[in-house]
């Protein structure tokens, strides 16, 4: 049975722990010692061969390699970080790897990763129920006390780790320096909590809000005066202060020498042609990305261009006008209408407009097909929106329209299970 030693005299006990599973918060300042403590975990996980997994936001842990077969996930590391794709990663755990993902919680596209990779990993985990240590730094980040519309489906997935991860063998460990953000609902399920040295104000009343969600009472005057490995660790109604372990590895921030390959020789090849195609997956992703600033900036000088017809269109109406209101006041014959400056640019067009267009029931139709005959190739809704000034779901109604006349030829893509147009073109 798994065993953790975390001080000379403090062991943590996984038979101890088997009907309502082990749960694990650790909550101290920057330099307090925490991702040191987390780190003794993995170790001794490692050590007694239970897969760990590890969700950071800067590289401390993938100097696990130094001693153990670990899977880095990171720029640089053993394989990129392909945000599009958690699910190549949840097979690589689903073959017994140990891995460490390097994912910046700042940064938005790399949390909806971290959303995903734990959903796909609770689905793989609900059929596997085997052994796995999940280690999740900056926790608060991921199950914040106030969830907005990004940060809610974190929270869900946190919440359904720390009240269902037991049943699938899940152990879960959350590491925080903000004890007063962090979802209360999330700390009440752990059942071993470690707090370190606090000093700021903010940071001592979450530990006192803490002691009170937690029925024990925690003297917050000396939380304020542990030094960076000290903590009081919270265990079965108990309170008992200790000095952890240093790790056998180093921090991933103390050391620059090159870290070792995958030893399981097996697991290697895995590891070695999933980066082939998760690279392949980089390359095309960066494509797409230089794609879509290059339609942006279409997109933005297309509207530019649109504003400066208005302003024509605008100064043509007035020149027509102005026969008009002359005839009005002069006794004589009519004077001749100047050219409108947009005649010579519409009329012609507006000829060869066909009859299904000028009759279409709804709204914008002849605007989208003058758009798609002046601009030959593929286009998007969303372009097509932007470019003559109509709702999304108008230019949809008329190109379905374009499309049963045989005007517009239009490629689907399924969507849940429902097709929803992808590109738009005139059919010649």
């Amino acid at each position: 049975m798994i065993r953790f030693r975390l001080a000379e005299s403090f062991v943590l006990d996984y038979s101890d722990f088997r009907n309502e599973g082990l749960r694990v918060a650790i909550f101290a300042r920057s330099g307090g010692g925490k991702s040191n403590l987390a780190a003794l975990f993995a170790e001794e996980a490692l050590e007694q061969e239970l897969q760990t997994l590890i969700i950071e936001p800067l590289k401390e842990y993938n100097t696990l390699k130094k001693l153990y077969d670990v899977v880095w996930v990171a720029k640089g590391g053993d394989l990129p970080l392909v945000t599009a794709s958690p699910e190549p990663y949840v097979k690589l755990l689903e073959r017994g790897a140990n891995m460490v993902f390097t994912a910046k919680s700042g940064n938005l596209e790399e949390r909806r990763f971290v959303v995903g990779l734990l959903w796909s990993l609770y689905e793989a985990w609900d059929a596997i129920r085997r052994p796995l240590l999940l280690i999740v730094e900056e926790a608060d980040r991921y199950a914040p006390q106030i969830a907005d519309r990004e940060t809610r489906p974190l929270l869900e997935r946190m919440l359904d780790l720390a009240k269902q991860g037991r049943k699938l063998g899940i152990t879960l460990i959350l590491v925080t320096h903000r004890p007063a953000d962090i979802n209360k609902s999330v700390v009440s399920e752990m059942n071993v909590v470690f707090i370190g040295g606090f000093r700021l104000p903010h940071d001592l009343r979450g530990v006192r809000e803490m002691s009170s969600l937690l029925s024990i009472d925690i003297p917050t005057a000396d939380v304020a005066r542990l030094s960076p490995g000290q903590f009081y660790a919270l265990v079965g109604g108990e309170v008992r202060k200790i000095t952890v372990l240093r790790r056998k590895t180093p921090h991933g921030g103390e050391t620059p020498t090159p870290l070792v390959g995958i030893k399981n020789p097996e697991l290697a090849g895995s590891v070695s042609e999933m980066a082939a195609l998760l690279e392949a997956e980089l390359r095309k992703a960066e494509e797409e990305s230089n794609e879509l600033n290059r339609l942006r900036r279409e997109n933005m000088e297309l509207r530019r261009e649109i504003e400066r017809l208005r302003k024509e269109l605008e100064v043509a109406k007035i020149v027509k006008e102005v026969p008009m209101e002359i005839k009005a006041v002069v006794d004589g014959p009519p004077i001749t209408s100047l050219p409108s400056p947009m005649a010579t640019t519409t009329t012609g067009v507006r000829d060869n407009i066909p009859e299904a267009v000028l009759t279409c029931k709804h709204p914008g139709a002849v605007k989208v097909y003058l758009y798609l005959v002046n601009n030959p190739g593929k286009h998007t809704l969303v372009e097509i929106s932007s470019a003559t000034g109509l709702g999304h779901e108008s230019v949809k109604h008329v190109v379905k329209w374009m499309k049963n006349k045989g005007l517009a030829s239009v490629r689907t893509r399924r969507v849940v299970g429902r097709p929803a147009i992808r590109y738009v073109g005139i059919r010649k």
